[in-house]
């Protein structure tokens, strides 16, 4: 069941909406303007390695936003 989660912070808290994005929640960051203006213009990336790969791959919130899968299920 998909929630809605506000984080206060973009800091560490872009890295946590994206995971929870990757997890399929709504999510909504509250940060000063000039990060919300860049986060709203390019969004976030998150570099992550999954269990038996050997390289990082890229995960960005405007692709999990639009509802595209970084990986396969």
């Amino acid at each position: 069941m998909a929630r809605n989660i506000l984080i206060l912070g973009a800091s560490y808290g872009s890295l946590l909406a994206t995971k929870l994005l990757m997890a399929g929640h709504n999510v909504t960051l509250v940060c000063r303007n000039k990060t919300a203006e860049l986060i709203n213009r390019d969004g976030t990336e998150v570099r992550i390695k999954l269990r038996d790969e050997a390289m990082h791959r890229a995960i960005f919130s405007r692709d999990l936003a639009r509802g595209r899968r970084p990986f396969p299920l």
